[in-house]
């Protein structure tokens, strides 16, 4: 299926190309395959995000090299599997930077993992993007230096400022009975700390006021799971914020309705997973929990206007035709190849400095939404991207009734 999405990607021949091994393309009659690693956790605590980011990162290099490639070049994957370990994947970027052809690296959902490898990835001047939730700047110093300007670290995921921003405003959305307290339950990691900080911050702007917070790590029991949901709605808010990865967000709904807690439920954009819930009882214990998500995991609500909004169409069409279901996470993942994409295509090259430039000077209609990076910003999923959804009647999430 070829797609109508905005893209720079020249397919034409515009230069002499090729790859050497420096990685610059040179000969046009050179069609030497482009080589992006990808390092994910296809098993582990996050096996399940990685598995939807290998999907989607290969449907959509298949659909590019269907369409001509990049600048004429098929795109090459090589993935890894982290096991959602750290010391792993040090040992995995170790492996994919030790090619000399390799062009760009795309790091899956654990955090801790890309803080492991940042001083690598940095030293060794690999364009990299992120596909954790967890703020670049909030991982480590070497994270830190290659989120600026010069640096090699990219991120398309939401930022938790802005998902803060917008639970901030659902726990204010109804006039009638607006949250005064609330409750939060996050991963245990860097990306949970710097959500709890950032939504207190916007809370409190409409003075609502925090009575708990709790933290499960990835892969935590069931027993651990219950206890923080049970500690969390021990002193009956208003309202409880779940930022959790899909399974444990979706679980940790079924244990508060069990505790009767009878507030509201939001989600933040990492709970963003399946767009169906297959089960009946799942059906139920969701009905009535909102999100905030990209709007585009909803775009089959949206009547198309726009050619982005019929790429959105139509790579949720091809991934739900390929796979049978449909992720929210596969939209991060088709832009990360998109980018990688473009930049050569921009370029004309894959020599890494060259293509780093080309991705600080990205302005691209994502699957995800907007895309804009710059020099001094290198998370370049817009605010106006999220939307709130919520689970209905039949079982999936809508856009919010207004």
């Amino acid at each position: 299926m070829k797609s109508n999405r905005v893209s720079v990607l020249a397919t034409a021949a515009m230069l002499s190309l090729g790859l050497t091994a420096c990685g610059v393309i040179g000969s046009q009659a050179d069609d030497s395959p482009v080589i992006i690693g990808a390092d994910l956790e296809l098993s582990g605590a996050n096996a399940a995000v990685g598995k939807v980011y290998q999907d989607a990162l290969e449907l959509e290099v298949s659909q590019i090299n269907a369409n001509g490639g990049a600048d004429g070049h098929p795109l090459q994957l090589v993935i890894k599997d982290n096991h959602t370990q750290p010391q792993t994947a040090v040992t995995d970027i170790a492996s994919l930077t030790a090619d000399p052809n390799l062009a760009a690296v795309v790091t899956g959902s654990c955090s801790a993992c890309l803080a492991a490898v940042a001083q690598t990835l940095q030293d060794k001047k690999v364009p990299t993007i992120s596909l954790a939730a967890a703020d670049l700047t909030s991982l480590t110093a070497a994270a830190a230096a290659g989120a600026g300007s010069g640096g090699y670290l990219f991120k398309i995921n939401p930022n938790a400022e802005d998902d803060a921003v917008m639970l901030a405003g659902q726990l204010q959305s109804d006039p009638s009975t607006p949250a005064h307290d609330y409750a939060v339950l996050t991963t245990d990691d860097a990306y949970g700390n710097t959500l709890a900080s950032d939504l207190e911050s916007q809370a409190t702007k409409s003075n609502a006021t925090e009575t708990a917070k709790e933290q499960v790590a990835a892969g935590a029991s069931d027993s651990r799971l219950r206890q923080a949901v049970q500690e969390a709605v021990d002193e009956s808010p208003d309202a409880l914020v779940i930022a959790l990865l899909p399974d444990q967000a979706t679980a940790a709904v079924a244990v508060a309705r069990e505790e009767r807690f009878s507030g509201a439920m939001y989600f933040d954009a990492i709970g963003a997973g399946d767009l169906f819930f297959n089960s009946d009882q799942t059906r139920n214990q969701m009905s009535g929990v909102s999100m905030v998500a990209p709007q585009d995991m909803v775009i089959d609500d949206v009547i198309a206007t726009s050619p982005a909004e019929t790429a959105a169409k139509e790579w949720f069409d091809a991934y739900t035709s390929k796979y049978g279901a449909f992720s929210a996470y596969s939209l991060y993942a088709a832009d990360a190849i998109q980018l990688v994409a473009n930049a050569i295509g921009t370029a004309h090259s894959t020599q890494r400095d060259q293509l780093r430039d080309a991705f600080e000077n990205t302005q691209m209609e994502g699957f995800a939404g907007p895309l804009r990076f710059t020099p001094d910003s290198h998370s370049g999923l817009s605010p106006q991207a999220l939307a709130n959804v919520t689970v209905t009647d039949d079982g999936r999430w809508h856009l919010t009734a207004s």
